[in-house]
Formats: C-alpha cells, sequence, structure tokens
C-alpha cells in the first residue's frame, strides 16, 4: 500500500521536476535551505520564514544546507508493535541514506522516531546515533499527542542524542512550546504556525493572541504589537487590518505573514540573546507571564 501511494504521489509530481529542472533551483543561490526528502520539499528560510517547494525527492545537486532522510513517522495514538516496526524501517532507511554522497556544502541529519514509549525512544535513539549525521532530529511529534506529551517526549529524547551536534524538533511550534523546548536542549525547530494562523486571522503579540475579527477592534487604531517593529505594524492599526481581513482582501494575508514571521524572528533573537547572557531561565519565565493569559498558563 505504501509503495503504491508513493508511485502515486511521484507521478502526481512530474510537472513540478521539469519546473525545477529547467527553474534549476539552488544553483544559483547563497540563501541556506532545508530539504526533507521524506516527502520531497525544498524549504528555503528567506527571513527566516519556510517557503515550500514540491520537488523530486533524494535531489542532491539542489543547493540544500541540510536533508533529513527519508523515516517512518507513526500517527498519535500507536501500539507499541507498530512504533517498533517504524524504528526499523527508519534506521535501515537512516543507513542507506548515510551512503549518499552530499556535496561539500550540504549536511545530513539523523531522526529519532519512537512514539511516546521512552523504551523504544532510547532504543531509536542509540540505533541512529550510531550513524554519523551531521545531526539529529526529534520526529514523530506534533501528530495529535498534546502538548504536555510533547514536551515530556521532547525531554525524554533530547537528552539521549550526541550533545556537540545540532538538535532539531520537527514541526514545532506554538511559542510556549519553542520555549520548553529550547529548555529542554533544543537548537532548532520548524513550524507552519506563524503562516496559517496569519491567513486565518489569529496574530501573536508580546501580551498573547490577539484574533483579528473580534469585533473589539472595528475602532482599535494601535498597531498589532506596540513593541513590534515589522512593516505592518508600522503602517496598519488593528481597525484597517480587521477590515481588510473583513472584506476577504488578498493584502490581510500578507500583512498577518509579515507580522508573525517577524514576531517569530524577534522570539527567537531573544532567546539567543538570553542564553548568551546566562539568564535563560529568568528570561523564559517574565516572556510567558507577559505572553499567557490569565488561566492559560
Amino acid at each position: 500500500m505504501r509503495r503504491r501511494f508513493l508511485a502515486y504521489f511521484l507521478e502526481v509530481l512530474k510537472p513540478f521536476y521539469t519546473a525545477v529542472d529547467r527553474l534549476e533551483v539552488g544553483k544559483h543561490t547563497t540563501q541556506p535551505a532545508i530539504v526533507d526528502k521524506r516527502h520531497g520539499r525544498l524549504c528555503s528560510l528567506l527571513a527566516h520564514g519556510l517557503l515550500g517547494l514540491l520537488l523530486r525527492p533524494h535531489k542532491e545537486d539542489l543547493l540544500a544546507v541540510t536533508g533529513y532522510f527519508f523515516d517512518e513517522c507513526v500517527g498519535f495514538p500507536a501500539d507499541e508493535a507498530e512504533v517498533r516496526k517504524s524504528i526499523h524501517h527508519t534506521t535501515e532507511w537512516g543507513k542507506r541514506c548515510r551512503e549518499v554522497e552530499l556535496q561539500d556544502h550540504q549536511f545530513l541529519f539523523g531522526i529519532v522516531q519512537g512514539g511516546t514509549y521512552q523504551a523504544l525512544r532510547r532504543q531509536s535513539a542509540q540505533e541512529i546515533a550510531k550513524i554519523d549525521f551531521d545531526g539529529f532530529a526529534i520526529g514523530g511529534v506534533s501528530v495529535g499527542e498534546g502538548h504536555q506529551l510533547l514536551r515530556e517526549i521532547t525531554g525524554m529524547t533530547a537528552p539521549l542524542l550526541p550533545p556537540k551536534k545540532p538538535r532539531y524538533l520537527m514541526g514545532v511550534g506554538l511559542p510556549e512550546d519553542i520555549l520548553a523546548a529550547v529548555h529542554r536542549g533544543v537548537d532548532m525547530m520548524d513550524c507552519v504556525i506563524p503562516t496559517r494562523y496569519a491567513r486565518q486571522g489569529t496574530l501573536f503579540t508580546r501580551t498573547g493572541k490577539l484574533r483579528i475579527m473580534d469585533k473589539t477592534f472595528r475602532k482599535d487604531k494601535y498597531p498589532l504589537d506596540t513593541k513590534c517593529q515589522c512593516y505592518t505594524c508600522q503602517t496598519y492599526t488593528r481597525m484597517v487590518l480587521r477590515y481588510l481581513f473583513f472584506t476577504k482582501d488578498p493584502l490581510a494575508e500578507t500583512l498577518a505573514t509579515i507580522h508573525n514571521v517577524t514576531f517569530y524572528e524577534d522570539l527567537m533573537g531573544d532567546i539567543r540573546k538570553a542564553i548568551e547572557n546566562n539568564d535563560y531561565e529568568n528570561f523564559q519565565s517574565r516572556w510567558l507571564n507577559a505572553y499567557l493569559k490569565k488561566g492559560q498558563k
């Protein structure tokens, strides 16, 4: 069944292959990029925002800084036997993928699976760590397990990974999850949340999420976030942005995306400064106290 689906998937993507070859994506750019070989996607980190393009899987000639091998991610919940089988597939595929010759500028990350089972997480981490990857990803999260389990899985997996290589948490996340992940030793993350939420009219501010279609913003002349220096906040009020969403003006989604991506950039910059100043725990506490509304902590 998996092979039939993959064959169909690749057939559907054929038109994209030609377009990519014609464009010669990556041959004339210096922008860092991530290729996720599980789904054949190239994600270009333009201004730290993820721009996804459907591309041919295993296309080594693309200028991809970091690639991830073809793993098997199970959903939630999943029984132990299913997870154990997925670990076996993931390890074997990892070994084969590591044999592929990469260009000098490219790096390949391993992916740890194991579901919510601590023993299987440990087994997967040990097997993947034996392979000489350039960094290691924590996979199998953000698949419906909820915030508490996500943090527990991250906390149990991160210490099992080689300490001198980057640790990447896949598919995360909300600001509070990012802060929790960094506290547990994670270095890198990715997620569609900033842009997806923006398209739906949910904006992130330093005092919590804001749903711009709420009627309380009909006459609000303040920017989305008074401390934000993005183009949206420096140019448009909440009232105007609400009107643009209300009238379904395409500009609304663009402006909201600019703000949310900038918010995440600012958050990551503040996290880095706090770590450099050896003040991360205090920073995390202060930031969450301001961000989380009463009853959400």
